[in-house]
């Protein structure tokens, strides 16, 4: 096991001290434009820029900062700047995510289209709008602001005070990462239904699209915006994809077993019917009676905590937990393992940083 070193959760806050004020500065923007609007249009920018603001990991803007860290970078506002845009993104994907997994909750509060239609339902109304109308309504406020939340950072990557050429390779790498967030998220939404084959190693390839390169190749923009080459080695890429995968998978292991104080999920996946690596495998392996007990379980929200114990039982007796665990040391050594290769101008406590990074999001995650 990976052992974290000493430094590691000072570096940590250093880092999210330059993240924070960026991202600070892309809600205060995205208020100033709605400023002068009717309330009901302020309410749904205010829905995404709480979102944005409510916390997180913000392992995409702390990775963006350590970037431009390991080739000497030393603007930090600019740099705060772009890692606020990076978490403005993530927070829009987060958005259009509740929407497609009808989620009422995130990071501890109403998802933004909940939050809308909440707003909405406090209001006087014309009689025409039932409660239903009123959850379309709020969804579809909270898309439009969570677009115009994306359009404020794409703005922000555009005026950052850094020569252009670099401008333009970080805004490319960012928006082919979404691009493959969205290819990720199309495979996720049309397997989940039915449309296409939910293997083990097809739901490994959509968390690649869906999780890997967007969650941790924001480390390339940060090269990028300190003048780096585009990668020449490879490097990121082999870090990026595995320790995206292990934190994806990471991930599905606590929406099983996970303390829901500690992880912040107020539902289980197996309530939430998510065809995870973890349950896909498990239902490939189990006795009649297991997929069974998994089959009547996925998807049914008022399961008791005897009921959700007996599918956590038969998840574990296949074996697909304690593979899911050897998949994420497999795929954490990997990412560590690729490090070596930094190149020697990199300051080792970055390097160092990286990591730990994937250890504790990965390895060693506990929420």
């Amino acid at each position: 096991m990976h052992t974290i070193s000493p430094e590691f959760p000072e570096a940590l806050q250093s880092k999210l001290a330059v993240v924070q004020p960026g991202v600070a500065a892309i809600a205060e923007r995205l208020e100033a434009r709605l400023a002068n609007q009717p309330a009901s249009v302020q309410a749904a920018g205010e829905a995404c820029t709480r979102l944005m603001a409510s916390g997180g990991k913000r392992v995409r803007g702390v990775l963006a900062v350590t970037g431009y860290q390991l080739e000497h970078g030393r603007d930090m506002d600019m740099i705060g700047q772009a890692a606020g845009a990076i978490e403005a993104f993530h927070a829009h994907l987060l958005v259009l995510d509740d929407v497609a997994d009808k989620a009422k909750e995130r990071r501890g509060g109403p998802a933004a289209h909940i939050a809308m239609f909440n707003y909405l339902r406090g209001l006087a109304r014309p009689r025409r709008f039932a409660e239903a109308d009123l959850a379309a309504l709020g969804t579809d406020a909270a898309l439009t602001a969570g677009q115009i939340l994306h359009n404020t950072a794409q703005k922000t990557l555009m005026d950052l005070a850094a020569p252009s050429q670099w401008r333009v390779a970080a805004s490319a790498i960012l928006n082919d990462r979404l691009a493959d967030t969205g290819v990720g998220q199309l495979r996720d939404l049309l397997g989940a239904a039915g449309f296409m084959d939910l293997s083990p190693d097809e739901i490994l390839e959509t968390a690649r699209l869906k999780t890997a390169y967007y969650t941790f190749e924001p480390l390339r923009v940060g090269l990028a915006l300190a003048g780096a080459p585009n990668d020449p080695s490879g490097l990121v890429r082999e870090y990026a994809e595995n320790a995206g995968l292990a934190f994806q998978l990471a991930d599905d292991n606590l929406g099983v077993f996970g303390d829901p104080a500690q992880t912040g999920k107020p539902s289980n996946d197996i309530q939430e019917g998510k065809r995870t690596w973890l349950v896909t495998t498990a239902q490939e392996r189990a006795s009649r009676r297991g997929r069974r007990v998994l089959e009547r379980s996925l998807g049914r929200a008022a399961l008791s905590d005897g009921q959700l114990d007996e599918c956590r039982a038969v998840i574990r007796e296949t074996g697909a937990l304690d593979e899911a665990n050897a998949l994420i040391a497999k795929h954490t050594q990997a990412a560590v393992d690729s490090l070596h290769a930094a190149p020697p101008h990199w300051p080792g406590q970055h390097v160092q940083f990286l990591s730990d990074l994937v250890a504790v999001y990965g390895a060693q995650r506990q929420s």
